[in-house]
């Protein structure tokens, strides 16, 4: 399997090749970005729906075009360090907040619950940074579960803690998750569903099965596409709100899209139940490409960053 630093290395070729770079004080940004390319990844790639190569470099496009129409900015190369090139066009990527939901903030906008979390003092609501904040709250902010959307009168059952510096106006982040120290005395199920207790955390890798249950489309199947995307979304439609989430996971649906809105927070598992990340949004099919892709959060950052451990239901 190719190392972490060789994919960050054909990523930054490709940077270079495109004639991307980086500004800002604290944080990395995206800027001189070519119209058209929405983003960049790594994983497999596929010709005629079958997978043509196990490892490449990812672009992902608004259309794809001839080379007479595309200026020597926007043609990408046959090849990038070593790897082959693929060209994606998709419909922009959106988180998938509400409509529908079985958590909210105090606005109502709705999400899913990833699990529950725990260190050694208390245990936590895992879930989407962009649908528990709405990329303005803050620590003692309420969540309540079920979402108000879906109820006016659901509980408020846990309140935001730790809560991350979000990089936006196109800055660089490593996850979409927040998470919520669940108030005393309540209860809430540790499982991916009654019966399926969640295995042992691991990272993603591309052509791999997974599953996710969502408030909005429930349980589905997908496979693993790319595993280090790095994906340019906009947050409540507003350019201020611009933000881009490094080192993704994409997934493409079975039978279907893999997730929709109402679905940021959900987790991502493995066929054993392992899970790999949560998800943060996606895109629509587009004309040109039939199947629509979801993209994650890779989990072990964001527990690594919270200092905590999935819980397993006793």
């Amino acid at each position: 399997m190719t190392s972490k630093v060789d994919i960050r290395a054909a990523k930054q070729a490709l940077r270079r090749a495109m004639g991307w770079h980086w500004g800002g004080n604290h944080t990395r940004h995206w800027h001189g970005l070519p119209q058209g390319i929405l983003g960049i990844g790594f994983g497999v790639k596929r010709a005629d729906g079958k997978v043509a190569a196990t490892e490449c470099v990812r672009v992902y496009v608004s259309k794809k075009r001839g080379k007479k129409e595309l200026s020597k900015k926007q043609l990408i190369r046959k090849e990038i360090e070593g790897y082959p090139t693929d060209v994606i066009p998709v419909r922009g990527f959106v988180p998938h907040q509400g409509p529908g939901g079985s958590i909210s903030n105090e606005q109502g906008l709705t999400g899913s619950l990833a699990c529950v979390v725990r260190d050694d003092s208390a245990s936590y609501l895992l879930g989407s940074w962009h649908v528990m904040t709405n990329t303005v709250g803050k620590d003692g902010d309420p969540v309540f579960m079920p979402s108000l959307a879906d109820d006016p009168n659901a509980p408020m059952v846990a309140r935001l803690i730790a809560t991350p510096v979000f990089h936006l106006n196109g800055g660089e982040n490593a996850f979409d998750a927040a998470v919520a120290k669940i108030e005393d005395g309540v209860e809430i199920e540790a499982s991916f569903d009654v019966g399926r207790p969640f295995g042992t955390h691991c990272a993603a890798s591309g052509s791999s099965a997974v599953l996710k249950r969502g408030a909005a489309t429930q349980e589905t199947r997908g496979t693993v596409e790319g595993i280090s995307e790095d994906v340019p979304i906009m947050y409540n439609n507003q350019s201020a709100d611009r933000a881009v989430l490094t080192g993704q996971i994409i997934i493409a649906g079975n039978n279907g899209a893999f997730s929709a809105g109402g679905d940021s927070g959900a987790l991502v598992c493995t066929e054993q139940l392992g899970p790999i990340g949560i998800i943060a949004g996606g895109s629509l099919a587009h004309p040109d490409n039939p199947v629509s892709l979801s993209f994650a959060s890779p989990i072990g950052p964001i527990l690594d960053f919270y200092e905590v451990t999935v819980k397993v239901s006793e």
